[in-house]
């Protein structure tokens, strides 16, 4: 089940109609942090738990960094948040790390070097979205910092889902 802490609503919703309902085992969270609709970076960093509260649940599959773009990139960096999630990983409280992308395919090469990307498309989801599996993710780091330039062709829209 796919969710963010931006969605008004939702992460109370699937908490509700899951954990109430099913064993923790036998279904999958996705839910994300996003960067833009914090006031500061502990705000940012509250957020998980503030999304662990509305799901119900002491742990989440897939935790991502929501909707990154040339736009709001800078904000993820400055807050640390690329480190942060690898840290929430490393605790427990989050079992696979990654990013929902809505940016260039430049700047998606600027975080994931095409060798470790491969592209499926998505029949649920609008033509121009994919799906990106990652291999050999041991060899890659998340980035730190990342710098683009905005060029407004070729848009696409992906989730990334990282098992480092």
């Amino acid at each position: 089940f796919d969710t963010a802490y931006f969605y008004c609503g939702s992460e109370e919703a699937t908490g509700k109609a899951l954990v109430a309902r099913h064993s923790r085992d036998k279904y999958t969270i996705a839910t994300k942090l996003n960067a833009g609709a914090a006031k500061d970076e502990a705000d940012a960093k509250q957020q998980i738990y503030t999304s662990l509260e509305r799901l119900g649940t002491d742990y989440i599959d897939y935790y991502l960094l929501h909707a990154i773009g040339a736009g709001n990139l800078p904000k993820y960096n400055e807050y640390g948040l690329w480190d942060y999630i690898k840290e929430l990983k490393e605790k427990g409280i989050v079992r696979h790390i990654g990013f929902s992308f809505h940016g260039s395919p430049q700047l998606l090469e600027k975080l994931m070097p095409p060798r470790y990307i491969q592209a499926h498309p998505m029949r649920a989801l609008p033509s121009q979205s994919l799906l990106l599996s990652i291999s050999h993710m041991e060899a890659l780091p998340l980035p730190r910092q990342v710098s683009y330039q905005t060029q407004r062709h070729s848009w696409t829209q992906c989730q990334l889902y990282l098992s480092l």
